[in-house]
């Protein structure tokens, strides 16, 4: 599994600073839904020395944590590897692409907790909870 590397993030970040529009921190492959700011208006919003995870997540078996800069002056965005340890896109169930979409493991996991969502025969049973 790759997990963020929190620490390369910040200095990376501090590197930049004086050019530094925003920063961000997600998975590349789902960035659109697991991004986060951690840096903004020339300081940090997010303390990267406490937390150990970005939008609920800790990292991937098949996507890559990742950090974007915006940097002024430039039309493009960097988008710069940021994990410790490794994944691996075919570990990616095939589920995922078919029926959800692309979806972090770990963060479909939680869900799956959450919702007692069963996957079978590449249908998806669902279970609704009951609410107390």
């Amino acid at each position: 599994m790759a997990t963020y590397d929190f620490k390369q993030a910040k200095k990376l970040i501090q590197l930049n600073s004086d050019k530094l529009i925003e920063a961000s921190l997600g998975i590349k492959e789902d960035w659109f839904w697991t991004a986060n700011t951690v840096y903004e208006e020339g300081k940090f919003v997010v303390d990267l020395d406490a937390i150990k995870e970005i939008a609920g997540i800790t990292g991937s078996c098949w996507g890559t944590p990742t950090l974007q800069l915006r940097l002024k002056g430039e039309e493009a965005t960097k988008m710069i590897d940021i994990s410790l340890g490794t994944s691996d896109i075919s570990k990616r169930p095939i589920e995922f692409n078919s029926i959800l979409g692309v979806l972090a493991a770990p963060c479909q996991e939680e869900i799956d907790k959450t919702a007692n969502i069963i996957y079978s025969d590449k249908k998806i049973l669902t279970k609704i909870r009951k609410h107390n």
